[in-house]
């Protein structure tokens, strides 16, 4: 098996949809055949809890903040392998987060840490012959583990958008943190073995009877064109099925709703150009 895909999902503004478009993507890739793992380090951790069933009172023992505890020597770290779980569908493998607290403390510590924004992608490093694709669910924030993240997405960062103020602020911020990540002299670029890219922009919750969002929709197409990047498929309305198929693990070809195909077509969409690219 070749190396994996690795993809952050990413936005600075919290329900644009990262963790839906997250678990889209993971099911997707499984009807296509590919072995998944979602890393989860949003310390909401609804993608490991969606994915897996598992309540929050009955957690994991082991989760991505003991694998980015640098306070530990590197050989009483657990390993990201030591540390997967299954989902509820064969084919999707889980690291979970932990609780805010805990991942706002890992953050904490990595500032102390030796080459600490490459941390993650260390561990990613020794798993990565085990899968297709790895994605990577991101917290609303540019924390130290939230810039691990984007360090360890060598495939690309995959800008997830809603036409609105605030995720289109999200969006730009986040383009900003990672030309300055790339920058060869006040940045990491010299240390990264190329440029964080930017994998394309997938928008959610879009209504084009909404004159408003129209314009946002706008603007991101004069965005796209500006970073000379793709805008991935066609913009997702926003539709309840999609979060309450994600809240039960399951993915859009489980779905029996004509509008479930459509959105399965726009995650489809994403993977054929990660594949292309």
């Amino acid at each position: 098996m070749t190396n994996a895909h690795v993809v952050a999902v990413v936005n600075l503004k919290g329900g644009t949809g990262k963790t839906t478009t997250t678990i889209g993507l993971a099911h997707e890739a499984v009807t296509r055949g590919q072995h998944v793992l979602v890393i989860d380090i949003d310390g909401q951790r609804n993608a490991s809890g969606w994915l897996t069933g598992t309540s929050r009172d009955d957690w994991y023992p082991l989760t991505v903040a003991d694998v980015l505890d640098t306070t530990q020597p590197t050989r009483n770290r657990p390993t990201l392998a030591e540390v997967i779980v299954p989902s509820r569908r064969p084919g999707i493998d889980v690291v979970p987060a932990a609780s805010v607290g805990e991942m706002t403390a890992i953050s904490t510590t990595l500032d102390q840490a030796k080459g600490r924004e490459f941390v993650l992608r260390g561990a990613i490093e020794k798993v990565m012959s085990e899968y297709d694709l790895i994605l990577l669910d991101c917290p609303p924030d540019m924390s130290l583990v939230t810039l691990n993240a984007h360090v360890a997405a060598i495939s690309g960062v995959l800008l997830v958008a809603a036409p609105a103020d605030g995720a289109y602020g999200g969006v730009r911020d986040v383009v900003a943190e990672i030309d300055e990540t790339n920058d060869p002299d006040d940045g990491l670029g010299k240390y990264l073995g190329g440029d964080i890219p930017i994998l394309g922009l997938l928008i959610n919750d879009y209504d084009q009877r909404i004159g408003r969002q129209r314009e946002y929709l706008e603007r991101y197409e004069r965005l796209a064109d500006m970073l000379d990047i793709p805008i991935l498929g066609r913009p997702i309305p926003h539709l309840s099925l999609v979060s309450a198929a994600a809240e039960v693990g399951r993915g859009m070809d489980e779905v029996r709703d004509p509008k479930a195909a459509y959105v399965r077509d726009q995650y489809a969409a994403v993977l054929n150009h990660l594949d292309q690219e």
